[in-house]
């Protein structure tokens, strides 16, 4: 049998198609997390979002996220001039490629204002800690990334 131009246009249509298909079964199956599940919501509040961010801003002593290797912990030092009695918001751990990952825990401030966040059983990598808390009816809100390794 001989082929001809015929032939090779029906091949390489059939191949193309197959190709498609494929490409089409691959990507149906692919995972989508996204940021937030109900981001409608959150975009409505967004002025309130800028308004914590301007608080965050405006203090002289600002907000800080680190990773401790030495005691797997990752610690959380709010303003030295905020009352720890009076600290009250939530902190939330986003991971940035797996949603399955992500928690919140509440804020708890010590004698020295510093919260530690105990990590041995989190997956290794790239965190973004979201802190939002409340300290003498002022709200504030600080997001940091943290490689936990």
């Amino acid at each position: 049998m001989k082929l001809n131009w015929g032939h090779g246009i029906l091949i390489f249509i059939v191949l193309f198609m197959t190709f498609i298909l494929n490409l089409v079964y691959k990507c149906s199956q692919q995972t989508v997390d996204l940021v937030s599940e109900k981001y409608y919501e959150q975009e409505l509040k967004y002025q309130q979002q800028v308004n914590k961010l301007n608080n965050t801003a405006a203090q002289n002593d600002q907000l800080s996220v680190c990773f401790d290797k030495q005691f797997s912990s990752v610690e959380i030092h709010y303003p030295a001039n905020t009352d720890p009695a009076s600290l009250s918001g939530n902190v939330n751990f986003f991971k940035p490629d797996n949603s399955h990952l992500d928690f919140n825990i509440a804020v708890k401030g010590d004698k020295e204002n510093v919260q530690a966040v105990p990590v041995s059983k989190l997956k290794k990598g790239w965190w973004k800690v979201q802190v939002s808390w409340t300290s003498a009816g002022t709200s504030f809100y600080k997001e940091q990334k943290v490689l936990i390794d």
